[in-house]
């Protein structure tokens, strides 16, 4: 079954998430790949998403896909119950994926039986394009980028952080550029679940 969780910071919502996976933490690997931050300078966000998985029980198998060649990187997701991105640059995240030629691998595991999480960059990943992301995100972090395609698996665009002021005042922007699409803003307190094609938002009370 397809499953996603797509979220503006998911060390906010993780709780609730947990209680709608299908996989249950005991024995379960999940893949997290930190890949989208080695071009920040403050990671503390990167540490908090991995320390929430390890507190629920999760065997967590860190994956920096920028280091790794592909046999190991399609290795490690075939072991792996749950894949999470974590957050970061956008456009470098989607850099290196291309770089590796695996974009189109990790889409048939998600249309497969990996379930997927997606924090910030982790989300935007998953939509049509991540072109509309150069409103809010550094484009100049990825200079070998080659394509804005993303990976398709949502038909709507991620817009995460609405809740901050800059990235606020471009959502009308972000709209008008890509009119045919459904834009989805999220709070740090909110995430998209999408199961079996049904998308639905949810806010964390």
């Amino acid at each position: 079954m397809t499953e996603l969780y797509l979220a503006s910071k998911a060390s906010n919502v993780f709780q609730d998430i947990l209680k709608r996976l299908n996989k249950k933490a005991i024995k379960c690997k999940v893949l997290f790949i930190s890949t989208a931050s080695n071009v920040c300078e403050d990671k503390e966000f990167i540490n908090k998403d991995f320390q929430v998985l390890k507190n629920a029980g999760f065997k967590v198998i860190n994956l920096d896909i920028a280091k790794e060649k592909k046999s190991e990187i399609t290795r490690l997701f075939n072991n792996s119950d749950i894949v999470f991105f974590a957050g970061g640059n956008t456009f470098y995240l989607m850099q290196e994926i291309r770089k590796k030629r695996i974009l189109g691998f990790i889409r048939n595991k998600i249309k497969q039986d990996l379930s997927y999480i997606g924090s910030s960059a982790g989300a935007a990943i998953v939509c049509p394009t991540i072109a509309y992301v150069k409103d809010i995100d550094d484009l100049k972090k990825a200079p070998n980028l080659t394509s804005f395609n993303g990976l398709n698996s949502i038909r709507a665009l991620i817009v995460p952080h609405k809740n901050d002021l800059y990235i606020k005042s471009k959502i009308n922007s972000i709209k008008k550029k890509f009119p045919r699409y459904e834009i989805i803003c999220l709070e740090d307190d909110e995430y998209v679940e999408i199961k079996n094609g049904i998308l639905t938002k949810r806010e964390i009370l």
